[in-house]
């Protein structure tokens, strides 16, 4: 097998983990929608009430991180000419690097922490469009 063959192998890989792990993150997202609106029924908030938190916190997020660029522009992609390897910008540097500001209530650890599903779906993304990007370059 060519080195290079081992290489698109080894990245192919990489993005099937990248992409299990949005899923996954996508599931849990989803199951904690559930259960908010199980609990939030029980709160007596209605469905249109649910959706609109969800559109504020979307809303949020966006005035929060710097989205008037692509996510992709925050993550550099290269070859390290030793081992061949692909290095991509790391999830906490993406994370610093979009972050602008947190809301007056919130400190940016909690910022972080509240929004951890965005920022790594935004992460995934921009890696994904980043790598097919390298890729057509090369």
């Amino acid at each position: 097998m060519k080195s290079t063959d081992k290489y698109e192998l080894l990245t192919t890989i990489a993005m099937l983990c990248d992409e299990l792990e949005a899923y996954e993150r996508e599931s849990g997202r989803v199951k904690g929608e559930i259960e908010t609106l199980v609990q939030a029924n029980d709160d007596g908030l209605s469905e249109t009430d649910l959706r609109m938190l969800g559109v504020g916190r979307k809303k949020v997020f966006e005035e929060c991180t710097y989205t008037y660029y692509s996510y992709r522009a925050w993550v550099e992609v290269s070859r390290d000419d030793e081992t061949g390897a692909i290095k991509m910008t790391s999830f906490e540097k993406f994370r610093d690097n979009v972050f602008s500001k947190a809301p007056d209530f919130m400190s940016k650890d909690e910022f972080f922490a509240y929004f951890d599903v965005e920022f790594h779906d935004a992460y995934a993304a921009a890696k994904a469009e980043a790598l097919k990007q390298y890729e057509e370059e090369a």
